[in-house]
C-alpha cells in the first residue's frame, strides 16, 4: 500500500470520526496494513477509549487496571449512584461493592485507589464491610 491510498487522504478531522468508531483490535489491525496509516495513527493517538469491559471466567480473582490520567471520582458517583466505602486504614482507597448473580457467598469488589489505579476482585461476601452499600 503506498502513500496515495484515498483513505490516507482524508483530512485529520474526518479520518478521526471514522476512527472513533474503531476499537482496540481495529487499531492492532489498522497498524498493520501500512507504514503511512501506522504513522497516522501513532502520531495523532485517537481515542482508544473502552466503553465496557466483560469479564467471563470462573476463575477470576483479580485484575489491576492504571489509569493514565486522573480518575473523576464524581463521575464514577454518578456511574454507580452510591457514594463508595472509604476504608479506614487506607483513606487513598474507594470501594464499591457489586453483587454477583445466582451467587450469595461471593462480590465484585471495585477499588479506586489513589485514582490512578482500579483494582476488580472477586472477594466473598462474608468480607463486605457492615457500612458498605451492595449494588445489585
Amino acid at each position: 500500500m503506498n502513500a496515495d491510498v484515498p483513505l490516507l487522504k482524508l483530512p485529520d478531522v474526518a479520518m478521526n470520526r471514522i476512527l472513533r468508531h474503531c476499537e482496540y483490535p481495529d487499531f492492532a489491525r489498522l497498524r498493520k496494513t501500512c507504514h503511512s496509516l501506522r504513522g497516522f495513527l501513532d502520531t495523532t493517538r485517537p481515542d482508544a477509549r473502552m466503553d465496557k469491559t466483560y469479564v467471563n471466567s470462573s476463575t477470576f480473582n483479580r485484575c489491576m487496571i492504571r489509569y493514565n490520567e486522573t480518575i473523576s471520582l464524581s463521575d464514577t458517583v454518578g456511574k454507580f449512584g452510591v457514594q463508595p466505602y472509604e476504608s479506614e486504614w487506607a483513606r487513598s482507597s474507594r470501594q464499591w461493592f457489586f453483587c454477583i448473580p445466582y451467587d450469595n457467598t461471593k462480590v465484585l469488589k471495585l477499588d479506586v485507589n489513589n485514582r490512578t489505579f482500579i483494582k476488580y476482585e472477586r472477594d466473598s461476601a462474608a468480607d463486605v464491610p457492615y457500612a458498605a452499600v451492595l449494588i445489585n
